[in-house]
């Protein structure tokens, strides 16, 4: 009796697992739709077939608006007040040099009677501390014009006759303490002073004579 209650189980059991299960039908209609055939990528996009270069005049142009603020228009620029203060510079640069040239004549002679004096008392004249102090005063007076024409250029050849025989005066002088400081090589020992001094000189005529 129990065996047959345990049979009767198992068979119901099965005819239970035999019966299908309630699951919904598949939608198909999407397997069956008319799809085109790609073979092509461009076919995706409907693009023309690029093969060249040249192919891409036929692409489209992209409808890009660019905005370009208008130039504004060139202005002359007033130069004149620039124009005018070089011109009151040269004349003030021109007009100091006038008036050192006095002092620079009156320098000269007094340096060159200096060293005239040494070539006149050699055996007994203190050559090393004239020769210094004469060094320093051909380097103030190199330095004090040099001031007055580093600024701009001048050009004294239109000034009246008087500024011309100044300093042609300061250049007659110049060369003349050249000619005396080259006398005095000859006859002492050459000392550095002395050739810094002979340099100074020849300095001062070409600086001179640059203003001619």
């Amino acid at each position: 009796m129990r065996c047959t209650a345990i049979l009767a189980g198992v068979i119901f059991a099965a005819s239970g697992l035999a019966r299908p299960l309630d699951i919904p039908a598949v939608d198909t209609s999407l397997l069956n739709a008319d799809l085109t055939d790609i073979t092509d990528v461009t076919d995706i996009a409907d693009l023309p077939d690029l093969t060249d270069v040249t192919d891409l005049a036929d692409v489209p142009a992209l409808p890009i608006s660019v905005s370009v603020s208008a130039l504004p228009a060139k202005r002359q620029v007033d130069l004149s007040a620039v124009t005018d203060l070089a011109n009151d510079v040269l004349g003030e640069v021109t007009g100091t040099i006038t008036d050192l040239l006095p002092t620079v004549v009156g320098t000269l002679n007094d340096v060159g009677a200096t060293i005239d004096g040494l070539l006149a008392n050699v055996e007994t004249a203190d050559l090393d501390s004239t020769l210094a102090e004469v060094e320093s005063i051909l380097s103030s007076t190199i330095a004090e014009i040099e001031a007055v024409t580093s600024a701009a250029g001048v050009d004294l050849s239109g000034e009246l006759a008087t500024v011309q025989t100044e300093l042609s005066t300061a250049v007659s002088e110049a060369e003349a303490l050249v000619s005396s400081v080259q006398s005095l090589l000859g006859l002492v020992s050459v000392t550095d002073t002395l050739t810094e001094v002979e340099s100074l000189a020849a300095e001062l005529v070409d600086l001179l004579a640059g203003l001619l």
